[in-house]
């Protein structure tokens, strides 16, 4: 079972990381946090923030959200101004956290009106209790694979 979600989004210049959390009427949205990470960062903060983004994914929040407002804190937070620009600027993959592992979902880019589409035949699962350098192994896998399904 699905416990946290956190996306992660993939700029030519950096990487944006972000919680998902899920309303009682089931669906799920992204929020803050939104941490921006270097292209190029080290194990730890790639393992620390990935941690810090789940810790902030919840389950069973009101359904009281604007969907507006929310959209809106969604593009700021990843740093464009539309959906077309984040899906012609941004590679994506999620990542789940379900009981005692981590999930890494790598996901092709099939524009803005189709969203990102999980690459379901690529997905690695590792144990949370993973050494950073395990956890940022991982995460970069799941980056190249997704930047390597858009080109």
């Amino acid at each position: 079972m699905i416990e946290k979600i956190a996306s992660v989004y993939v700029f030519e210049e950096k990487i944006v990381l972000t919680s998902n959390s899920q309303l009682k009427m089931g669906m799920w949205f992204t929020h803050e946090p939104y941490i921006k990470l270097p292209k190029y960062c080290s194990d730890t903060e790639i393992a620390t923030s990935l941690n810090a983004v789940l810790e902030a994914s919840k389950q069973g929040i009101d359904n009281t959200n604007n969907t507006k407002d929310a959209n809106k804190a969604f593009l700021k937070g990843l740093g464009v101004k539309s959906l077309k620009e984040l899906h012609e600027r941004a590679n994506a993959f999620s990542v789940f956290s379900s009981e005692d592992s981590f999930v890494f979902e790598p996901a092709k880019n099939l524009g803005s009106k189709k969203g990102f589409a999980p690459i379901l035949s690529a997905v690695v699962k590792i144990n949370q209790n993973s050494t950073a350098n395990i956890i940022a192994d991982t995460f970069n896998l799941a980056l190249q694979v997704a930047s390597n399904a858009n080109k």
